[in-house]
This record gives structure tokens, C-alpha cells and sequence, in this order.
């Protein structure tokens, strides 16, 4: 089975990047942030519930489905105080004086997470949602990975048990087929007795 891809979806801010380094390590498998063939995927996006966030994220989710790939989406929360905190971090204050294009003036962000609404959520058995407002990113990794590889465990038992079920059914097919041979033979014989 292809390793997953790895959506983690939260406000802008929130440690999601940080998040999919500290999952790579902890996964301890090959793995790039946003993508690259033949590995663990792990795309970080910031994606709300309106009709073209949803649509993006659907995007995803059916790209991963046509590469024959299981989606394990993961929603950041944080607490507004933390969160503002995050926002205006060192590190990212670092980030956007290197010419990154993320926002650190929380009152702007505020604002606009007000106006946003909700970010998007599948609502799948698969989608995990953690409060990451009292944890660190290698805690928040530690839960993802633990997901990641139930999740994943799951949908090989789900895929062996289809298996050992359509080997079943051969088999009967096989027995079935076997048994009406034996009914021509059968009457290829008796009816070569009768003059």
C-alpha cells in the first residue's frame, strides 16, 4: 500500500508546518511538505468551509484518491491568546522579514479570522482534530503519527479481509465449476450407455 498523504489543515499561524517537520522525524519515513512522487505526502494548507476552500480541499483529497493513496486529514485549532502568541513568535517574525508571505500583525489576524469563519473539515472516520493550544509540536506530531499508523493499519485489515473474501468466493467458484464438470461427464457417460 502507498504511504498516505497527510493533510494538515488550521489557521494561519497555528504550527502547521512545524507540526509536518516534527511528523516527518517521528514517522521516521521519506517524506516531503506539500509533494513529491513515491513518498509520505504532507501538505499544509489553510483552507476554510466556504465553497472555494472546500473545493481546494476537495482537490486534495481526490488527487490522493486517483494516486490509489489514503488521505488522512488533520485539523489545528488553538486557542485565540495562544494563538496570537504564535503569530507573533521571533521565528516567524524571522520568516516574514526573509520575504515570507505570512501574516504576523495579530490584529489584522483577528480581524480576518473573524471574517473567515470555520476551517474546513471532511467529517471522515479518518480526520483527526487536535487542540493544539497547551502542545508542543513534537506532542502534536506524536498524536498525528500514532493516528497516521492506526489509520493506516486499519485500511490494510479493511483491504486484507476484501481480499480473503474474494479468494473465498474463487474458491466456490472453482468447487461450483469443478461440480458442473463432473455433471457433463456424468451425462456424457450415460447418455453414451442408452442405445
Amino acid at each position: 500500500m502507498p504511504e498516505p498523504v497527510l493533510y494538515i489543515n488550521g489557521m494561519p499561524g497555528v504550527g502547521k508546518h512545524t507540526v509536518a517537520k516534527a511528523v516527518q522525524k517521528h514517522l521516521g519515513m521519506a517524506s516531503t511538505i506539500v509533494s513529491e512522487s513515491g513518498q509520505l505526502y504532507i501538505v499544509t494548507d489553510d483552507r476554510i468551509s466556504d465553497d472555494h476552500g472546500t473545493a481546494i480541499a476537495n482537490e486534495h483529497r481526490d488527487a490522493a484518491r486517483r494516486a490509489n493513496r489514503l488521505f488522512v486529514p488533520v485539523i489545528l485549532e488553538c486557542a485565540t491568546e495562544e494563538h496570537e502568541k504564535r503569530l507573533t513568535s521571533d521565528e516567524r517574525r524571522e520568516k516574514k522579514a526573509r520575504g515570507a508571505n505570512i501574516e504576523v500583525d495579530p490584529h489584522q489576524f483577528m480581524v480576518f479570522r473573524g471574517l473567515i469563519g470555520e476551517i474546513h473539515r471532511f467529517r471522515s472516520p479518518e480526520e483527526l482534530v487536535i487542540d493544539v493550544t497547551e502542545m508542543t509540536a513534537e506532542q502534536t506530531a506524536a498524536m498525528i503519527s500514532d493516528h497516521v499508523k492506526r489509520v493506516m493499519r486499519e485500511e490494510r485489515e479493511r483491504v486484507e479481509e476484501g481480499l480473503r473474501k474474494k479468494a473465498a468466493k474463487i474458491q466456490v467458484m472453482e468447487y461450483t465449476a469443478r461440480e458442473m464438470l463432473r455433471e457433463v461427464e456424468r451425462y456424457k457417460r450415460e447418455s453414451a450407455i442408452e442405445p
